[in-house]
């Protein structure tokens, strides 16, 4: 029984507890949920806090992040309830915090109050990729905006925009940002960061004025870059580099194909686990150092067009 349910602190020889678990499944053995959780005092079940509101919930982002936390859970043995977080009214924390979860993962929590009181109910918790956190599992964002940036600059760009996204002042807003403007620094450069609206507008300049490539905050809005460059006539990328970040399927599916930074989500879901099991064996975990990127390249990036007049603000 200790091997079928993995019992802390109990050794067996891998060749005995496979011998076990082939024995059990010849013999139809299932463990009793009910008896595990009576006999453990928990449920083996994480809470997933997902913020909902149509720019998140039902964002290819969020529902990445859902599936990843669902492999992670499945191969650790617990099952996931998601818990939404609605946009207006928001959620009391006594209703998250009731034994109904062994733990709880807040994902790119922009509602910092509540993630603070979870925090403080001492109730186990860990952040995922951003918002308030005292336990975070995130990636190395500005690192990785920073390498797009610079292999734009290596292509020969120089008139490169960042085009902002996200919630102002979250700590993704920021580090992305800060990628873009160390890269832009570095070689020299004058950085330039717009909103979606500013970029569009900065395409409809003439072709020595408009900028020659975008770094953008995340897949969506390269993706919507794409279409309004389509729009507007201009050809991606002989005329306009656009580089995303996430590495979903839209960057996938966009035509063409997104170059774009790889956002680790299955390695950040098994991290959070880690976190949980450890708090719930009464030990504070370790502090775990951001993620690695790695920039995917596609066909939506290439040299520029040889036109290096300084960049127009489309603003004045």
């Amino acid at each position: 029984m200790f091997v079928l349910n993995d019992r802390p602190g109990f050794s067996a020889a891998e060749g005995t507890r496979l011998r076990v678990r082939n024995a059990a499944q010849k013999l139809g053995y299932r463990r009793s949920g009910l008896a595990r959780a009576l006999s453990t005092g928990r449920i083996y079940t994480v809470g997933v806090v997902l913020r909902m509101d149509d720019s998140h919930l039902y964002s290819v982002y969020a529902k990445d992040v859902l599936a990843a936390m669902a492999r992670a859970c499945r191969s650790a043995g617990l099952r996931l309830t998601f818990i939404p977080f609605p946009a207006e009214g928001g959620l009391m924390v006594d209703e998250v915090v009731d034994h109904r979860v062994d733990g709880l993962v807040l994902v790119s929590h922009y509602a910092d109050e509540f993630a603070r009181l979870v925090y403080a109910s001492r109730f186990p918790t860990v952040s995922f990729g951003s918002g308030y956190a005292e336990r975070l599992v995130g990636m190395d964002q500005c690192g990785g905006v920073r390498e797009a940036t610079r292999y734009l600059i290596d292509l020969g760009h120089q008139r490169i925009v960042h085009v902002s996204g996200g919630h102002p002042g979250s700590r993704a807003f920021e580090e992305r940002r800060a990628g873009y403007l160390a890269g832009m620094e570095t070689a020299g450069l004058v950085p330039h960061c717009y909103s979606f609206t500013e970029a569009r507008a900065s395409m409809q300049l003439a072709p020595q004025e408009r900028p020659t490539a975008f770094v953008t905050y995340n897949d969506d809005i390269a993706w919507q870059l794409t279409v309004t460059a389509r729009e507007l006539g201009l050809r991606v990328p002989e005329d306009l580099s656009i580089i995303g970040f996430d590495n979903n399927v839209l960057a996938e599916t966009a035509v063409p194909p997104l170059t774009t930074v790889e956002n680790p989500l299955d390695a950040q879901a098994e991290g959070a686990l880690k976190v949980l099991q450890c708090l719930w064996q009464g030990k504070e975990p370790p502090a775990m150092a951001p993620l690695a990127t790695r920039l995917i390249h596609r066909q939506s990036t290439a040299a520029p067009p040889g036109l290096l007049s300084p960049l127009k603000d489309p603003t004045q």
